[in-house]
């Protein structure tokens, strides 16, 4: 089967700069596919020594392995970054996110990054900031075209408990999913075009209770 990455012009996932706590500046972490794996990548523009990095893993959006870990490079002028994900499956969405952990203080996680393994729609979910919330998702996505999409958010029964519209146009998206009005659980989120004649794209959240958080923070960057 055909794997591809989604994003328009460049071949690759990326989320934007980051300023954490701890005297750490992380740039982009971007995600690019190769022949034999998916490639993660990520810069620091500063960072304090004694700390490290974990790359976390999912094939379901909502439980997260860590598959590798490296330390910061500290004072190296040479802060570049990576890991080569090996064993992937070119028949199952992957997410990925970047744990940075100090030596000294809470760990900070980076939103999620979407890898798909098949892009036929017009669009196509890229960067979860977290899947697991208390209230709302925030999501980006590509759209090849202005297109009206519904979102679709259904329990873990299949039952369809919501539905929003929303107008997207060609480029680049945001929105932010909802899930105030429901019960904790877990939930599928999809996404529809107007044209499209099946859901074209989908991802699994979970609504969580505010103390069953673990002891993360999560970053979020300006687009």
């Amino acid at each position: 089967m055909k794997t591809l990455i989604y994003l328009l012009l460049c071949g690759s996932l990326s989320i934007p700069c980051h300023a954490f706590k701890n005297d750490l500046v992380l740039g982009k972490v971007n995600v690019l596919q190769v022949q034999i794996g998916n490639l993660i990548e990520w810069s620091t523009k500063s960072e304090s020594s004694g700390g490290y990095f974990i790359v976390e893993k999912s094939l379901d959006g909502l439980k997260f392995s860590d598959i590798s870990e490296l330390p910061f490079k500290g004072e190296q002028s040479n802060k570049e970054y990576n890991f080569l994900d090996l064993d992937i499956d070119n028949d199952k969405t992957t997410y990925y996110r970047l744990k940075c952990v100090p030596k000294n203080g809470v760990p900070l996680v980076t939103e999620t990054l979407v890898v798909h393994t098949e892009q036929s729609s017009t669009f196509s979910i890229n960067n979860i900031e977290s899947t697991s919330t208390i209230r709302s998702i925030p999501m980006s996505f590509y759209s090849r075209k202005n297109e009206n999409i519904e979102i679709m958010i259904f329990d873990e029964y299949n039952e369809l408990v919501g539905i929003e519209n929303f107008h997207a146009l060609m480029g680049k998206n945001k929105i932010d999913i909802d899930l105030g009005p429901y019960p904790f659980g877990v939930y599928q989120i999809l996404l529809k075009g107007e044209q499209e004649q099946s859901i074209t794209d989908r991802i699994t959240v979970e609504k969580i209770f505010k103390n069953s958080k673990k002891n993360l923070q999560f970053a979020t960057a300006d687009y």
